[in-house]
């Protein structure tokens, strides 16, 4: 309890954010979730909220966002928008408690790692099924269902190129020490995609180009 006040005292910044985050150098954290981020790390870190809490909280207000955009009014998806990027926010908060409290669980992290699968597909689901019955247009379900596909295969490929030499650290779209990454970057298309009230193009547009993140990935392990 005394060294949960005394670590509880510390002045966090961004610097301590990034400190062993694995992500640090993913351009939309390092740039736009890290500061949004911040905030909630202070908050928690005063707390006795252990990781797992953290994540399940974020699983949860992920599922808020997803029954927000299956009533796909905009109204619906601007508040969609605000708990898909709360949920975010916490995925990147419980990672970083566990890292400065040097608290380890294997259920734990498998938990973490498997929420972003699940609410991605949700999100790409829920989205496609409210816009059909909105507009009543079936190539919703088919632009969904595409959407879906592209998900789990692009996470697929990048769990199976950890058991790959030379191929774990390699990113596929990289600015100098940066990179784009694919958890943070659906989450920001998604963000503009709805709070422009544009879903089935949004849906539409990622049915197609989906498919560069994970046929590039493939050809690479493939050379590998």
């Amino acid at each position: 309890s005394f060294i949960m006040n005394k670590s509880s005292e510390r002045k966090l910044t961004v610097a301590d954010f990034e400190e062993g985050n694995e992500y640090s150098k993913e351009i939309f954290f390092k740039y736009f979730y890290c500061y949004l981020a911040l905030p909630f790390l202070k908050a928690f870190f005063k707390t006795s909220w252990t990781p797992l809490q953290i994540t399940n909280l974020s699983i949860l207000l992920g599922i808020f966002a997803a029954v927000f955009f299956f009533l796909a009014d905009f109204k619906y998806l601007v508040l969609g928008v605000v708990f898909l990027n709360l949920s975010l926010i916490l995925d990147k908060v419980d990672g970083q408690i566990a890292r400065m409290r040097n608290i380890t669980h294997p259920v734990g992290g498998w938990i973490d790692a498997t929420s972003d699968i699940f609410l991605i597909g949700l999100y790409f689901l829920v989205l496609s099924i409210g816009n059909y019955y909105q507009s009543q247009n079936t190539v919703s379900l088919i632009i969904g269902i595409f959407c879906l596909f592209h998900t789990l295969m692009a996470f697929y490929v990048m769990e199976s190129k950890k058991n790959i030499k030379g191929t774990k650290n390699q990113k596929e779209l990289s600015i100098g020490n940066n990179y784009f990454g694919l958890v943070n970057g659906i989450h920001i298309y998604l963000t503009i995609g709805c709070l422009l009230d544009q879903v089935y193009w949004t849906l539409l547009m990622y049915s197609w180009v989906g498919i560069f993140t994970w046929v590039i990935p493939v050809i690479r392990i493939i050379k590998k």
